[in-house]
């Protein structure tokens, strides 16, 4: 992996290309990932560090007394030109600093393996559209939820002029996993789900919910190397000749999972044991006892613990127990493969004219132009097909 440090920052007349081995080249462009550029790019050096753990200091050129110089002058540290500003001897001390810190992060082949993966969700996120906004509605249930003037996440879908939701950026490295947390504008992960018909067709179509159908029980069969029917739940009861209530088998599948608590599970069944009976044969039907000694081998080899694509979660532990390292891996994992089924879902209807709108974790909200509704839900029939396997989605209509 080929990290260049942008020349706007260095202040110098090219950028600073530096590779695995630690060698440096000045030169621009045939990077990997970039470090402290102004222009956008799908995959910041600056991501990548923090999910490795690394300390953000790290990766300055200047101390924390010279930044905290300019920004008293109204000059932003990220817009000063550092070359002319340290001069040429200190500027090549910190630059051996910050190139060894780079070093550390880069010589985890399995971060560097992920790039790719994390630029395709970055490149996803990026083509989101503004939807409009029912100015009517929205302002009746706002009124609806209290007289003092707040409106929760609701409100931060109030409309400009135009008529549009104000733009929505979202983090990927505020969480271990990479779930989703929104950095600026609409709270559209935690706006209630009897809301969201305030969001509206910018296009005066409709507005579809497309969503992955069990999704991270789907994602653990398929690491099994088993092939999930549809309905994973039905078929889980009639394979294990049960018959319990399909929300027995729900908590059955999130305790193996995930070593929840089975006492939901006990008011169901009857008993302590009968729920723990089910719990253990889930578990086996998933293969989650494989799955952790294959993660706990990953774990010895690498010294801490990665998702399917290579993003790193957590430095290894002794004793770490089995449900963490299970549910950090399915729930990480999940995350990048609903970005990369939706990229790869709105690039095969993009000729209808629909639309990315908001994700809502393994959801997405899409805007559909009048007459493409149709033709948009015999596409998601079709699934998802990645290299781990094949997703089926499920469709609802939102307004």
């Amino acid at each position: 992996m080929r990290v260049c440090i942008d020349r706007n920052f260095l202040g110098t007349p090219t950028s600073l290309a530096v590779s695995p081995d630690g060698s440096c080249e000045w030169r621009s462009g045939d990077c990997d990932t970039h470090l402290h550029s102004r222009d956008w790019h799908p995959v910041p050096f600056e991501h990548l560090a923090q999910m490795s753990g690394l300390d953000p200091s790290r990766l300055e050129l200047a101390p924390a007394e010279q930044s905290r110089a300019f920004s008293s002058l109204g000059v932003e540290p990220a817009h000063v030109a550092w070359a002319p500003a340290l001069g040429r001897r200190r500027l090549s001390g910190r630059l051996r600093e910050v190139v060894g810190a780079i070093q550390e992060v880069v010589c985890d082949t399995e971060l560097a393996r992920y790039g790719e993966t994390y630029g395709i969700g970055q490149e996803f996120l990026r083509r989101l559209s503004r939807p409009a906004i029912d100015r009517t509605l929205l302002k009746a249930r706002l009124d609806e939820m209290g007289r003092d003037g707040s409106g929760g996440s609701l409100a931060t879908f109030a409309p400009d002029r135009d008529g549009l939701a104000p733009s929505i950026s979202y983090s990927r490295v505020s969480t271990v996993t990479g779930r989703l947390t929104v950095d600026r504008g609409p709270r559209i992960l935690t706006l209630a789900r009897e809301h969201r018909d305030v969001v509206r067709s910018a296009q005066g179509g409709s507005v579809l919910e497309v969503d992955f159908v069990s999704l991270e029980p789907r994602l653990t069969l398929l690491e099994s190397g088993a092939t999930p029917p549809r309905d994973i739940y039905s078929s889980l009861g009639a394979e294990l000749g049960l018959s319990v209530p399909r929300s027995a088998l729900k908590g059955a599948v999130i305790s193996a999972l995930y070593g929840s608590s089975v006492s939901a599970l006990v008011e169901t069944l009857g008993s302590r044991s009968a729920a723990r009976d089910l719990v253990t044969q889930v578990g086996e039907r998933f293969g989650v006892r494989r799955l952790v000694e294959r993660l706990r081998t990953h774990l010895s080899e690498h010294g801490r613990l990665h998702n399917r694509y290579g993003r790193p979660l957590l430095e290894a532990r002794e004793g770490d127990p089995d449900p963490r390292l299970v549910s950090h891996y399915i729930q990480s994992s999940a995350v990048d493969v609903a970005l990369m089924g939706f990229s790869d879902l709105t690039s095969r209807v993009s000729h209808l004219g629909v639309r990315p709108i908001y994700v809502i974790h393994d959801a997405v909200l899409l805007d559909v132009p009048p007459g493409a509704e149709e033709d948009l839900r015999r596409e998601c029939e079709k699934g998802i097909d990645l290299e781990v396997g094949h997703f089926e989605l499920g469709v609802k209509r939102v307004s």
